[in-house]
């Protein structure tokens, strides 16, 4: 539900599997930003909270399930 350069609306807590935040450079490279493991949150709250596109995607390394609330129902 992250995709760089598109608004995020949510908040996410990963509740099963694994994933990994990254930006796309330039160049068309990978930077990893970090590793989601299970029970920890997710989203793009900084940018979200100034009404700006995400600067990074997800992707999940095994399958997963996120839940997840827009900001607009906390």
């Amino acid at each position: 539900f992250v995709r760089q350069g598109e608004r995020c609306d949510s908040l996410g807590i990963l509740v099963q599997g694994l994933l990994y935040s990254y930006y796309e450079l330039p160049s068309g490279k990978l930077a990893v930003k970090r590793f989601v493991k299970a029970g920890s949150p997710t989203g793009s709250y900084p940018e979200s909270s100034l009404n700006l596109p995400s600067q990074y995607n997800l992707f999940a390394l095994k399958d997963s399930v996120v839940a997840y609330c827009d900001y607009g129902h906390m």
